[in-house]
């Protein structure tokens, strides 16, 4: 179990993968410092939405399993690129986890190709559930495949997709929504 006592600065993701493969994370749980995480107006807070469950940046072949994350002021799951060599995150599998009470999203993909959702239970996610948001030219997301989800009450969108980057080849099927 890691935890939070302390809201920290803007940047703290409570685990940080930067770059490497084959990696996997099982049988964890994190808990954020936010004691506004949810649905409310005070859940979000701009200045420590990077502060994410999980942040795997610039990895290949990672498997997120069996994972809970709570409470955060950002996403729980953030997959983005390397801060150095600038590589995209791919081949990232997220499966068979809980993510509840956020101040941002549950999953945000803004660097990565072939990425599977699958299996996960959400709920009470301050902004979209599953976030398809590169923000710049250089940062996409492509095939990516959004499966077999259970979600439960959110803010605002179950999968938003935006940005200044590329988002190609999504697949959406069979998830529950419920509230």
């Amino acid at each position: 179990r890691i935890f939070a006592t302390t809201t920290a600065n803007r940047t703290r993701s409570h685990l940080k993968v930067l770059g490497g493969s084959g990696v996997t994370i099982t049988n964890l749980e994190i808990q954020g410092a936010n004691p506004h995480a949810g649905l409310g107006d005070a859940a979000y807070v701009a200045e420590l939405e990077a502060q994410h469950g999980i942040s795997l940046d610039g990895v290949t072949d990672a498997e997120v399993d069996r994972v809970h994350v709570h409470d955060t002021y950002g996403d729980s799951v953030y997959v983005s690129r390397h801060e150095v060599n600038l590589r995209w995150s791919e081949r990232v599998w997220i499966h068979d986890s809980t993510f509840e009470r956020t101040g941002r999203q549950g999953i945000a993909v803004v660097a990565a190709r072939d990425v599977i959702i699958e299996r996960n239970r959400f709920s009470h996610m301050r902004r979209a559930t599953i976030d398809l948001e590169p923000t710049t030219a250089r940062w996409g997301a492509d095939n990516i495949h959004i499966l077999d989800n259970q979600v439960g009450a959110g803010r605002l969108l179950f999968v938003a997709a935006g940005g200044d980057g590329p988002v190609n080849r999504v697949v959406v099927a069979r998830n529950v929504l419920r509230g």
